[in-house]
């Protein structure tokens, strides 16, 4: 809060620093304006647009990446039980790539930075989920198909169980 005191104070006219008093005065009207300008709650309600936003994508996007787990998940334990020997494995590879999917789309959707405002329409909003929101679906298309790549290259180097 200092600084920006400071910075905002060396950024008005020297009239206005002319006495101590002035100088007070001043302060206060540049608090009083920080105060204003970076209160966490817009006209509307308690939560910032930006934020909503965020966790809209957030939301949606941990729960686009389960479900694409819970799809592939039966598929993948029967493929990795055919073709690991190891039982371990079987868990440790659905895992990783559960947490590969949750952390990636957490990634994606934290990072994003929507342009939102207080008071605008509607639309605007739902544009700005759907920006971000892609961009976590893109992470999970590109992670399903690096992980397709790399068990199939474990399934043509350790062979199934069955073929010994």
């Amino acid at each position: 809060m200092g600084s920006r005191f400071w910075i905002e104070l060396t950024r008005r006219p020297a009239k206005n620093r002319i006495s101590a008093s002035s100088a007070a005065i001043n302060h206060r009207e540049i608090l009083a304006e920080l105060g204003a300008a970076t209160s966490a709650s817009p006209e509307g309600g308690p939560l910032s647009p930006v934020l909503v936003v965020h966790i809209v994508v957030l939301t949606l996007a941990v729960v686009f990446a389960i479900l694409v787990y819970l799809l592939a998940r039966h598929g993948l334990g029967e493929l990795l039980s055919r073709t690991v020997a190891i039982p371990g494995g079987v868990v440790f590879f659905r895992r990783a790539f559960l947490l590969l999917l949750i952390f990636g789309v957490v990634g994606q959707a934290v990072t994003g930075s929507p342009d939102v405002k207080p008071g605008e329409h509607f639309m605007e909003y739902v544009w700005a989920v759907a920006g971000g929101l892609g961009d976590s679906l893109q992470y999970i298309f590109l992670t399903l198909a690096i992980y397709l790549v790399l068990m199939t290259i474990l399934v043509a180097t350790l062979k199934p169980k069955d073929d010994k």
